[in-house]
């Protein structure tokens, strides 16, 4: 009777420690808003497979009222997870990350554009966007949007080079 009774706590350990891996799931957000307008811009996580650094990632532009026009990023294949933001003129946004498109969204008409990016000369930022920021984990592990003057540009595809 003992031995039946440790063979249930530990399968019941073994099973709980199965579902609590399978149904917890990290979810992260972070926002920015731009200034001089009401516009926030959003890129928020949800992790895949844990318990891997894995995650969907959704990038959203909308108001303090909610999301208005949102997209779903390529997704982090483990510790990639950084999304630059960059400001073109006066009323475009430029979004790089990983994966083939960038986005770009015109403050004024509030529509969003995907480009494909498909060669390394495409996928260069253009020379009059300036960096603004990036949403990105910071050393304390917090999924967050660090300002230009907080942490300097991360060059997206140097991050897969290595480099």
């Amino acid at each position: 009777m003992r031995n039946s009774r440790v063979q249930l706590s530990r399968a019941g350990i073994l099973l709980l420690a199965i579902t609590t891996a399978s149904g917890c799931r990290a979810e992260y957000s972070a926002r920015y808003s731009v200034p001089t307008s009401d516009v926030v811009v959003a890129v928020d996580l949800k992790q895949i497979n844990p318990p891997l650094a894995e995650y969907n990632r959704v990038l959203s532009f909308g108001t303090a009222d909610g999301p208005g026009e949102r997209v779903q990023l390529f997704p982090d294949p483990g510790g990639y997870a950084l999304v630059n933001l960059y400001r073109i003129g006066p009323s475009t946004l430029l979004v790089k990350t990983s994966g083939n498109d960038e986005y770009r969204f015109d403050l004024a008409s509030r529509t969003l554009v995907s480009i494909l990016t498909a060669t390394p000369g495409q996928r260069a930022v253009p020379h009059e966007a300036v960096f603004w920021g990036a949403f990105d984990f910071d050393s304390s592990k917090s999924w967050r949007f660090m300002e230009s003057a907080e942490r300097p540009e991360r060059e997206i595809d140097k991050i897969y080079e290595g480099k």
